[in-house]
């Protein structure tokens, strides 16, 4: 097995649904683990069908797009953790140029992937549209993908002097651009989500080629775009990760708290367009179902997150939230909730209906309480024998300085009785 493969597992096609319409989506989902993936010699897991690089630029461009004042270094640093795993849900090329049609109101061109994905797909002469007369348009625009990346790439690194920033949070003080915001924005304004960190591996540079990735993220659109307009199609060949993304959660292993081991959500992302659908929920579930790996869960939930982290079963109990204080270091604006998995496993319950597993599993939490129990009395009970040798001791010495003082008064007596007779 490969190490791009063995750092990717494929969960199967999913179904998400809103309980409230009639809207659902058809998404594929997987389990990355980007430290290993980009360890690969391989440009591209077999199962994902999308280079590696451009789904970890994807992931972070989605995180940045919702948390803006997250620097995005420490947004890939988080990310490409050794300890650090990402839920991803992809919609299939299929379903995606469908939803761009709907928004655009085009039709599907089915052409043929690019060879550079590895995949070729089956296409019937009758569906495959040609667009050799369309390879330049009257202004001399080309809407084939030749057009040259350097354009879009100066404008994505682009600086901007002090004047200029100073004038733009006059206008926005509360605005922080960032520089993936316009991956999704054809599509959508935001993201809901949810946040916190983990550095590690500052030594690696893994935003490497995040330029050129939004740059040609712009391209594209721009052929698209284009390509739209004179055709009132969608090339199938279009189709790329940024049209395929739509939710994303990172999680770690922490080791914050001596022997225990506790997993921690850094980030939790779903696009606008497909919120209500269930998908935050599936992602934390699909943490929780590793509940054999980890006795804690842990969240840093931003304020618009903690009634979601509520419904699902996470506390913000005071005494047992204040032991992973260390994990709000470097977040601001942040509660800690915490999930503990429940002792009895409801499937089992509910197979036997006799109860007998409940019955066990009592006992077994009795008979664990009993000897915490009677551990926590031997210890009042100590510390009550100690209290009364303690008093027995200050008793003691109270005698014996009473006993000094009257010694030393008397003393006095005697002196000041002498030298009276003296005189």
């Amino acid at each position: 097995m490969s190490l791009a493969t063995a750092a990717v597992e494929n969960l199967g096609l999913r179904q998400f649904s809103s309980k409230t319409t009639n809207e659902s989506v058809e998404a594929h989902c997987f389990l990355i683990n980007f430290h290993r993936l980009l360890k690969s010699s391989k440009e591209f897991a077999v199962d994902l069908q999308i280079k590696n690089k451009e789904i970890l630029h994807a992931v972070v461009a989605l995180y940045n797009s919702c948390l803006p004042n997250i620097e995005p270094d420490v947004l890939y640093s988080t990310v490409c953790g050794k300890n650090s795993w990402t839920l991803v849900v992809l919609l299939s090329p299929e379903t995606a140029l469908e939803k761009l049609c709907t928004d655009k109101k085009c039709e599907p061109d089915l052409d043929i992937l690019e060879p550079s994905y590895g995949v070729l797909r089956n296409v019937t002469a009758q569906n495959y549209v040609t667009d050799n007369a369309l390879h330049n348009t009257d202004d001399g625009i080309g809407i084939n993908e030749d057009i040259p990346l350097h354009g879009f790439l100066k404008v994505v690194q682009k600086t901007y002097t002090e004047l200029e920033e100073e004038k733009a949070q006059e206008i926005c003080p509360n605005c922080r651009p960032s520089k993936f915001a316009g991956v999704y924005s054809d599509e959508e304004d935001g993201a809901e989500s949810s946040s916190e960190d983990e550095s590690s591996d500052e030594e690696e540079d893994f935003s490497e080629g995040a330029d050129e990735f939004i740059a040609e993220v712009a391209r594209r659109r721009h052929v698209r775009n284009i390509y739209a307009e004179k055709t009132k199609r969608i090339k199938f060949s279009s189709v790329h990760v940024e049209n395929r993304l739509i939710a994303s959660l990172t999680y770690e292993r922490s080791f914050a708290i001596p022997n225990e081991k506790v997993f921690h959500i850094t980030v939790l992302s779903v696009r606008m367009k497909f919120r209500k659908l269930g998908l935050g929920q599936f992602l934390v579930d699909e943490v929780k179902s590793k509940k054999d790996k980890f006795d804690t869960l842990a969240v840093l939930a931003d304020t618009d997150a903690v009634q979601f982290f509520k419904k699902q079963n996470f506390t913000q109990d005071y005494l047992i939230c204040s032991r992973y204080e260390d994990l709000i270091d470097t977040w601001t604006d942040c509660v800690i909730m915490i999930y503990i998995p429940p002792v009895l496993d409801p499937e089992k319950i509910e197979l036997e209906k006799d109860l007998e597993f409940v019955d066990r599993q009592t006992k077994f939490l009795q008979d664990g309480s009993l000897k915490l129990y009677h551990q926590q009395f031997g210890l009042v009970t100590q510390l009550k024998n100690e209290a009364v040798a303690t008093r027995k001791i200050i008793d003691m010495q109270k005698k014996i300085i009473h006993s000094l003082i009257k010694e030393i008064m008397s003393n006095e007596e005697n002196q000041q009785t002498t030298t009276s007779s003296k005189n």
